[in-house]
């Protein structure tokens, strides 16, 4: 028995504060474990949205500079080789897992790419003097998570 001027904890107190401290610290880590991921996780979606839209952007403004159908040379399901306007070459290929143009990285982490032809009817094509349309669509897999990216994209200076 205690004497009251005797101050301080017993040791059945300590070991009760001790385990007590011990599962809040457990409920926090995995609190803050989760916060962690859902960062990461959101930084990822970000990363491959940005890089899917900058892709799909830059083949937009390429394809529709398209000068004519003759200037198309090589028109694939995983490359499209044509003449813009400016005389340019411009080569898009795709060797998994990386989506290039004229041989400079476009993106990385390009887990599926596909390119489609139509023709002024929006019929499916493989002539090349009958193209107006190109249809790009990609996936980008960032962590496991696949994000995919479609456009139909009008190459305007093709009759």
């Amino acid at each position: 028995m205690r004497n009251k001027s005797q101050r301080g904890f017993t040791l059945i107190e300590m070991i009760v504060v001790i385990v007590i401290m011990a599962i809040l610290a457990v409920i926090s880590t995995n609190v803050v474990q989760s916060a962690f991921n859902s960062y990461f996780t959101n930084q990822d979606i970000a990363a491959a949205n940005s890089t899917g839209r900058l892709v799909l952007e830059n083949m937009a403004r390429r394809i529709r500079m398209i000068r004519s159908s003759a200037d198309i040379t090589t028109a694939s399901s995983t490359q499209l080789v044509f003449t813009d306007i400016n005389g340019n070459s411009v080569n898009y290929s795709w060797s998994s897992p990386t989506l290039q143009l004229n041989s400079q990285t476009l993106a990385n982490n390009v887990s599926s790419f596909t390119l489609s032809y139509l023709d002024r009817n929006a019929s499916t094509t493989s002539t090349l003097a009958n193209i107006r349309y190109v249809t790009v669509s990609f996936t980008i897999t960032q962590n496991n998570i696949a994000y995919d990216f479609r456009t139909t994209i009008y190459a305007r200076n093709l009759p």
